[in-house]
Order: C-alpha cells, then structure tokens, then sequence
C-alpha cells in the first residue's frame, strides 16, 4: 500500500511543486513526503525528481511513471477495497488530438467531457494524426483521438466516437470546375491530405466509387488546413472535413456534401488506460458530447 501512496504522492508533486504543499495536502509532514518519494525514486532505480530553483519538478521519467502507474495503481486500490472512499489528487492523462480535430469542433468536445468528468487532469497535445498514434503505440501518451480506424493496429483500443462528414469546397471563382447537370457531370481535381494519413486510409475506396462528379486526387499535401488554404487561393477545389471548412467560414454556396464519405473518429489507447474509471466516464462524455454533424450539412449542394 506504500507504494500506492508514494505514487499519489509523486502526481500531487507534479502539480504542486514541492514537498510542503504536498504535505499540507495530504495531511503528513514534510519529511515523511521526502522520505517516500526518495524511497520510491530507489525503488525504480531512476531520477524520478529534480530541482529547478526553489521548486522541484518530475523528470521525464518521472512524468512517464505517473502517467503509467498511477491509473494501474488506483484501479488496484479499487479493486482490494471497493468500498473505500479516498480523497485523492486528479489523475494526470496525456491526450494526443490530430490537429484537424483538435483546430475545429475536438477544443469544445474536449473541453466540455472534462467538464463533465470529475478526477481528471488533462494535459492535451496536438500533433498529425499518425504522431499521435505513434505515442500512443510508444507508450507517451495513453490516450489519443484520431481520425480513420482501418490503420489501427490491433494492440490498440479503438473506441469509436462518430463521424464527421467529408465535404468539397469550391474556389471563390469556380463555375468552370462543375458541370451543368448529371448528364455533364465530370472529374473534379482535388487537393486532399496524404495518402498516408489516417484519413484518406478510411475514405479512399469511397472516395474511388463515388460518381457524379468522379472524385480525382491531383495533388496531395500534408494537412487539411494547407488543402483549404489552397483552394481559398484559388488552386482548385479541395477535399476536406467539415470542421476545416466550417472553421474558415467557407460560405455554404461553396460547399458540396458527398453523401456516404465520412471520417470515422476514434478515442484509442491501450487496454490498461481504458480500465480506470475516470478515462471510463471521459469517454462516455466524449460519445455523449460528440457533434451532431448531420443537421450542420443539411442543405449544403
């Protein structure tokens, strides 16, 4: 049971910066904090503390032991005692965000699932979707949320959230890229994300069945937000996620929705992180908060 305390003890130094504030949180003396964090720096045979001026800080490693740990450690303290009522410190969970998601509707969604979940301190990163998913598999991070499920290797918990539609937008001056009727309907180029990203992963056999007008990919850049920056430039059209047009207050006149394409959304992590209950009820909150997508593109062309 130490352990677990020295544990605890550890996340609350992390965000209070030293051994006093712990101690007066905790309700014990100073030097009964600094003997169980030396015990347990000694215990994993590495630097878990250092000090930066007056305050003490958590090293990398140190950071990565709570992120790890900690929700194993408190998912054990409930399972030996249901029944007991602790007061503890938020747990600490890094959440990686694909840039896409995070820059449009995923700030709010996060945001108000935090809100809604008590016992959570939520440090958000946001990085390409395929970084994030890289840190998840590392083990830096526990949990992310990234668009497209088909690339996710099995050792990851996908737990999806819902979808967000696909949509084209039009150039300002862009009567020459459509045709007249369906009879005259032709090939739209496209500028869209990578064909390694997650995304394009999950859409791209429907993005090649789709017709009228025939979907075709002329150049590939490395984020949605350089796609629709193109397009405003007046490049071509582009293939982007609602969020990304809704976000640059693209007018509707200039957007067409492609019924049946849409991006799957998923919170992963490893099973480990699932199983603590605090990341149980954030989920919930996320599914329960997610955007209503289909009444925002009713009526686009």
């Amino acid at each position: 049971m130490e352990l677990f305390q020295s544990l605890d003890l550890l996340s609350s130094l992390q965000k209070l910066g030293s051994t006093t504030a712990v101690a007066n949180r905790h309700r014990m003396s100073q030097s009964t904090v600094s003997k169980q964090l030396a015990a347990l720096q000694e215990q994993v045979g590495f630097a878990i503390v250092e000090r930066e001026g007056r305050k003490l800080r958590l090293t990398n490693a140190g950071k990565q032991l709570v992120e790890k740990a900690l929700p194993i450690s408190r998912a054990l303290q409930e399972a030996l005692n249901p029944k007991l009522r602790r007061s503890v410190d938020s747990i600490a969970i890094s959440l990686g965000v694909a840039e896409s998601i995070l820059s449009t509707w995923g700030a709010p969604l996060v945001q108000s699932a935090i809100r809604r979940t008590n016992n959570l301190d939520l440090s958000l990163h946001s990085h390409r979707g395929f970084l994030v998913l890289e840190r998840v598999l590392s083990g830096e991070y526990p949990a992310g949320i990234i668009a497209g499920t088909s690339h996710i290797p099995k050792s990851i918990e996908v737990n999806t959230l819902g979808s967000e539609p696909m949509v084209i937008i039009m150039p300002p001056t862009h009567s020459h890229y459509l045709a007249k009727n369906d009879a005259e309907a032709k090939q739209i180029p496209l500028i869209t994300i990578e064909e390694n990203s997650g995304t394009w992963k999950s859409i791209a056999s429907r993005v090649a069945r789709y017709k009228k007008p025939n979907l075709i990919v002329s150049t590939w850049v490395e984020s949605f937000t350089s796609a629709a920056a193109m397009c405003e430039a007046g490049f071509g059209p582009a293939l982007v996620p609602f969020g990304i047009a809704n976000l640059l207050r693209v007018p509707s006149s200039r957007i067409t929705a492609l019924p049946g394409i849409n991006r799957e959304i998923a919170f992963v992590c490893r099973k480990r992180t699932l199983e603590v209950p605090e990341v149980q009820n954030f989920l919930q909150a996320l599914r329960q908060n997610f955007p209503l997508f289909e009444r925002q593109t009713t009526g686009q062309n």
